[in-house]
């Protein structure tokens, strides 16, 4: 059930890309491609293989709408399940022992607001806002508990292009 759902909602996914994203204008007898509405996804909503008690099964999904030549906002979505608290000390982490492990797993899903703005050539900022709601579950998968949570996140990259239109 979950991999048809997976599969459901990748195929969305790619579907609203190819649909929204070629927004095609001549200008001066050139095609060129002017994108208004984008949609993406991080590397780790397409890479939920391996050994369960360790997999996060994180999916995140973003749709961008280009206000202006340097301005975007978007929708963030995102769902995964943690077996560890985020922010440990590094050689925690290294260690992956699995004495830090939660006794069953926490469960968050979000729906957000994003902003970014080009500085600079491909220079970008980025503004991430995603009110969560978790959820606690023990080892037998039942839940014990609710919460939530305001989780921020701040980016700072360069875009590089490998294939132009």
């Amino acid at each position: 059930m979950k991999t048809k759902s997976i599969t459901t909602a990748l195929l969305f996914a790619m579907s609203f890309i190819s649909v929204f994203s070629q927004n095609q204008t001549k200008q001066n007898s050139e095609t060129t491609s002017e994108r208004k509405f984008s949609v993406s996804t991080t590397y780790l909503s397409l890479v939920n293989f391996g050994e369960e008690k360790t997999n996060t099964h994180h999916y995140e999904f973003h749709f961008g709408y280009k206000l202006t030549t340097k301005d975007r906002i978007g929708i963030k979505l995102a769902t995964w399940k943690m077996f560890a608290p985020m922010g440990m000390p590094m050689q925690e982490q290294l260690k992956f022992d699995e004495n830090n492990f939660y006794p069953g797993r926490l469960s968050e899903i979000g729906i957000g607001v994003t902003y970014q703005r080009l500085l600079w050539k491909g220079l970008f900022a980025t503004v991430e806002v995603l009110p969560q709601l978790k959820t606690y579950i023990d080892k037998n998968d039942k839940k014990i508990g609710n919460g939530f949570k305001l989780y921020t996140s701040y980016h700072l990259g360069y875009h590089i292009s490998f294939l132009k239109d």
